[in-house]
């Protein structure tokens, strides 16, 4: 008489089943989630704390905030007729580099848009940019940031 250990195809058939419900139901309830838009919206908002930071800064320094800041939201920027620069006030005395908005600031190099690795006001390499974010001088003499999405701004007073 033979003695063989082991499952029966049965049982085979009800294990895997089992598995294969549990797989799914865990598919199902633990769905992954994009938290791509979440990195972005946090990114902004460091981005225009960090400017901010830096006009206080150059306040500090000089008493007032830099000239010329539209009465309008313009988008911060060195391309002609299109921004506002910041980069010859604040770079790199009170900011180190001038941060771009994740996914619609551009530099562009002799008119064709560039990969934002390098720092948009390099000035030597002939960059010129457009940040995403924008600014505007509010009539008591304060200073606005705001991004390109709706909610994400920053207020900064007069003194």
């Amino acid at each position: 008489m033979r003695s063989e250990r082991g499952f029966t195809l049965p049982e085979l058939v009800a294990a895997i089943a089992l598995m294969i419900i549990l797989v799914a139901i865990s598919v199902l309830w633990l769905r992954p989630v994009d938290l791509t838009a979440q990195n972005r919206s946090a990114q902004r908002q460091l981005h225009i704390a960090t400017i901010a930071q830096a006009l206080v800064k150059y306040r500090a320094a000089n008493q007032h905030f830099p000239e010329g800041i539209p009465k309008e939201f313009t988008e911060i920027g060195s391309v002609a007729e299109k921004g506002y620069d910041l980069c010859t006030a604040l770079v790199p005395i009170y900011l180190k580099r001038m941060p771009l908005e994740p996914q619609i600031g551009v530099t562009y190099k002799n008119g064709s848009a560039q990969s934002p690795s390098g720092d948009p006001c390099d000035k030597q390499e002939g960059l010129t940019y457009l940040s995403g974010y924008y600014i505007k001088q509010n009539p008591d003499g304060g200073v606005e940031l705001e991004s390109s999405e709706a909610g994400e701004g920053l207020v900064l007073p007069e003194q």
